[in-house]
């Protein structure tokens, strides 16, 4: 469609535009004056301007002022746009959607019903001392806090606020690291190889394949999961694995998973006929555990017990894992190796002194719990002390160094080893 033109109206020394039909007079244009003065050719770029931005319809001088836009309209509009913006997980759901929830939650419970133009700086100080008060964590209360800016930028890019309320917003700094009453988390190191010897024994071997997978690779929980035969290209020496999902592909980004001949031995006895079957079901461990206990049952099984699988079960293991189910396993074989080092320190020492008090030997964490995301700081620890940084960058799949950094635990020996030579 195309946009009305500036026309001079002569009679009365005026421009005007038709707009819907009717003329929209502008400012004085003498009669004799064949050029748009510069103060006309203004105000016909701000008539349409207005009238573009309201769908090409002049606005009711008569219409009754709409309401303000309440914080919680805004909340309903970003939950939305976020849902469909963010990239989901294997089991589609979004872990940043997840924590704007959170954010959400929190902000809607303390400024949900006041107009949005009146949430200010104060206002948005209250709504971090609440997170704080929740014991959310310095890094993730000021993560959170720049997720309600985000929201209130969405509410701007939408013209549903004036931009002067997020420029205030923007007024206040993050939390910094040293203040009193915020809590502090430590850093993330890689998995002792005491606790993953301990642990791996009392897991399934998938979830053992898992975990040495992710050692030797570097690659993260989810991607490790989801490895298809398909997915892996063996022609080289080194394979390479690209994850159909992962956590940069919705920046364009590519990621590839290499595997040297340790993993290649891990992974081979997975490898399967079909290459669209992921390599580690959950639902043959359940089938292994079933055919184990079959196999020790000592007793004859009765002909009402030969087959007594439930026809409608409410949980079905599924065809792979997922990241929880991979951390969930992973946590159940280290309280059952914290266990079992207990009983047999327990046993040590009354062997030694029967009569011996064992109340500290039963308090004592023999096997802490431990997740499978920390396993990539360990790879990347490895390949960083033995060939640099950048080659934990590249192994990592870090698109900055600085990121590298965080994973990789710099190499204490050496730095040690520098400073007797030349401190």
């Amino acid at each position: 469609m195309h946009t009305p033109k500036l026309c001079h109206h002569k009679a009365s020394q005026q421009g005007y535009v038709t707009l819907n039909g009717r003329e929209v007079y502008l400012s004085h244009w003498p009669r004799d004056q064949r050029k748009a003065p510069p103060a006309v050719r203004a105000e016909y770029d701000t008539v349409i301007g207005r009238w573009l931005a309201n769908g090409r319809r002049l606005a009711d001088p008569t219409a009754a002022t709409p309401p303000p836009v309440t914080v919680n309209e805004i909340v309903l509009k970003f939950v939305e746009y976020a849902n469909g913006h963010y990239a989901k997980k294997e089991n589609g759901e979004s872990s940043e959607v997840g924590c704007i929830k959170d954010m959400c939650r929190v902000l809607s419970e303390q400024f949900g019903r006041i107009p949005a133009v009146e949430f200010g700086p104060k206002a948005l100080k209250l709504v971090r001392a609440k997170m704080v008060e929740l014991d959310w964590s310095r890094t993730y209360t000021n993560h959170q806090i720049n997720r309600l800016k985000r929201l209130f930028r969405f509410a701007v890019a939408e013209e549903m606020i004036p931009a002067t309320v997020l420029h205030g917003l923007s007024a206040v700094p993050a939390i910094r690291r040293g203040e009193a009453g915020v809590r502090e988390t430590e850093p993330v190191k890689p998995v002792p190889e005491v606790w993953i010897e301990a642990a791996v024994p009392c897991m399934s071997k998938q979830v053992a394949a898992l975990v040495w997978f992710q050692i030797y690779t570097g690659a993260r929980p989810g991607e490790a999961v989801i490895i298809r035969g398909k997915d892996i290209d063996r022609s080289g020496r080194v394979w390479t694995f690209k994850p159909e999902q992962h956590k940069g592909k919705h920046r364009g980004r590519g990621r590839e998973v290499y595997i040297g001949p340790k993993a290649q031995a891990v992974l081979s006895p997975w490898l399967r006929d079909d290459p669209e079957a992921y390599l580690f079901a959950p639902a043959e461990v359940v089938q292994g555990i079933r055919e184990e206990k079959r196999k020790n049952r000592k007793s004859k099984v009765q002909p009402s017990q030969a087959n007594r699988a439930k026809s409608n079960p409410k949980k079905v293991p599924g065809d792979r894992y997922t990241t929880m189910s991979y951390a969930r396993a992973i946590k159940y074989a280290c309280l059952r190796a914290d266990d079992a080092m207990r009983t047999a320190a327990v046993e040590s020492v009354k062997k030694a002194n029967p009569d011996a008090d064992v109340s500290e030997v039963l308090a004592a964490v023999y096997c802490p719990v431990w997740s499978p995301h920390p396993l990539r700081h360990n790879a990347g620890t490895a390949m960083r002390k033995e060939f640099g940084v950048e080659m934990a960058q590249l192994a990592l799949g870090h698109a900055s160094m600085a990121a590298t950094q965080i994973y990789a635990e710099r190499d204490r020996e050496k730095i040690m080893s520098a400073f007797e030579k030349v401190g």
